[in-house]
């Protein structure tokens, strides 16, 4: 798969929380969505960091959600 632009990378995380979103709304855990988004939006180590950061700002919204 060819390497996304720079300038279009922050759209990219975007679009990649949003389907991790999608993925865990249609069964998958937060874990096998996270990765499925990594491994199809070839996101750096960086982008990946990132990503898990915004990822557990949400679960952990949820969790409060349940209390």
């Amino acid at each position: 798969m060819m390497r996304i632009e720079t300038r279009t990378r922050p759209a990219l995380m975007d679009y990649a929380y949003d389907d991790w979103l999608r993925i865990m709304r249609n069964g998958l855990s937060a874990r096998e969505a996270r990765e499925d988004v990594e491994r199809d939006y070839e996101l750096t180590e960086e982008e990946k960091a990132e990503l898990s950061k915004k990822m557990l700002i949400e679960l952990e919204k949820r969790m409060e959600g349940r209390r």
